[in-house]
Order: structure tokens, then C-alpha cells, then sequence
């Protein structure tokens, strides 16, 4: 199959946005490189991240954060802060729940044990999400951790500003190569968790009636 590699522009958001892939990054560069094939496309393609974190909680719990990154370096304070220039970004939050055993089967379609969340971000109010499941095999030596990614499938969610939509529903396979930053993963937990809610809030606000007066 044809893989070309996804790419996003960061000025004029009312064309169709791409989705982003980091330009001038070899393969071996690459935290993570993720294999996309838009449902009923019949199109493959790669989405290349630059960095890969992860945190574990003393559950168990692994939460993993990729980033392609087009503004400044990302803060534990902002981590979604824009560089002024249009930029934009995109992150992958990925929340391992529980680690399968090597003697489950994982050929089901709807095996999971991890929620996926997607963002093309540009700016405080335009941003396009997309939701989903996944099996994610992780392999974690010290401040190092491996995570196999299968069986992924992300749809739409939420669409705010002026943004469009590339996929609508996608599958997703890939691995990626994280290293550990417990605080940096937390606030970017913490920001796209308020982004979520942002999202939400502003899909069911009911439209404005206009009031006849008396």
C-alpha cells in the first residue's frame, strides 16, 4: 500500500486541515511513528511525533503523551502555549488502564485495554479531537518505555473555531519510544482535560433566541 505522510498548515485554518507530521524528521528521529488508514479511504498514511513522554501511577496506570510541536519548546506551566505565529499543534494522549498478559489474544477487534485521545490544536480556541480504543503493549526499563500500539481506532469528537476535519474515523498501528516526565505529563493531562471540557461546553450551549419584547 501507498504511504504518504500527513502534514497541517499553520495559517490559513479554513482550508482542510491535514493532519500534522513533523517536517525535515528522518525515521530514526522519530519518538513515534504511527501507520493512519482512513475508514472507507481506502488512503495510508504516517504521522511522525518528535517527542514521547510517559508517567505510571502507583496503580499501575501509564499515561502517554506524544507531541509534534510546532510552537516553542512545551513548559510544565503552559504546555499548549502557542509561539505567536499561527503554530500548530498536535498531541496524543494515550491512558494504559492495565497490561495484558503475552497469553491473551489480541486479534479481536474490539480488544482494549487503553483510551486514545488526538488533538490538532491551534491557539486557545481552534482545535479539532478525535476519541477512541486501542491495545497498547508496554515495555517500560527504568525512565524508558516501549509502547505497541494495536487494534486503535479514533472517530470524531469534537470540532471547535475554524477547523476542519481530515479523518472523521480512523484505525491507527504503530510503537513508540517514550521517555519518563511525570510533572510534563500531568499538565498536559490536566490541559487537555479542560480542552475536552471546553470542547463540550461549547457543542451544547444552546443557540441564542431572539426575545420579542412586550
Amino acid at each position: 500500500m501507498n504511504h504518504k505522510t500527513f502534514f497541517a498548515t499553520a495559517g490559513l485554518l479554513a482550508a482542510p486541515l491535514m493532519v500534522l507530521g513533523l517536517a525535515g524528521c528522518s525515521h530514526n528521529d522519530a519518538a513515534a511513528m504511527l501507520d493512519v488508514h482512513r475508514d472507507h479511504a481506502g488512503v495510508d498514511y504516517t504521522a511522525k511525533f518528535d517527542r514521547a513522554l510517559f508517567s505510571q501511577s502507583s496503580a499501575g496506570q501509564i499515561d502517554v503523551i506524544l507531541l509534534q510541536n510546532s510552537g516553542r519548546d512545551p513548559s510544565i506551566d503552559r504546555p499548549l502555549s502557542a509561539d505567536g505565529n499561527g503554530g500548530v499543534q498536535q498531541v496524543i494522549h494515550v491512558k494504559v488502564l492495565w497490561q495484558p498478559t503475552r497469553t491473551i489474544r489480541l486479534d479481536s477487534p474490539s480488544a482494549s485495554n487503553a483510551f486514545i485521545d488526538w488533538h490538532v490544536v491551534a491557539g486557545e480556541k481552534n482545535s479539532v479531537s478525535y476519541t477512541g480504543s486501542c491495545w497498547a503493549m508496554t515495555d517500560i526499563d527504568g525512565d524508558k518505555a516501549t509502547i505497541d500500539l494495536r487494534n486503535a481506532t479514533v472517530t470524531l469528537s469534537s470540532i471547535t473555531g475554524n477547523m476542519s476535519d481530515p479523518l472523521r474515523r480512523a484505525s491507527l498501528t504503530g510503537k513508540i519510544k517514550a521517555k519518563r516526565s511525570d510533572a510534563l505529563v500531568q499538565s498536559y493531562v490536566t490541559q487537555l482535560d479542560q480542552l475536552n471540557h471546553k470542547s463540550a461546553t461549547a457543542m451544547s450551549e444552546p443557540t441564542p433566541r431572539r426575545q420579542t419584547l412586550p
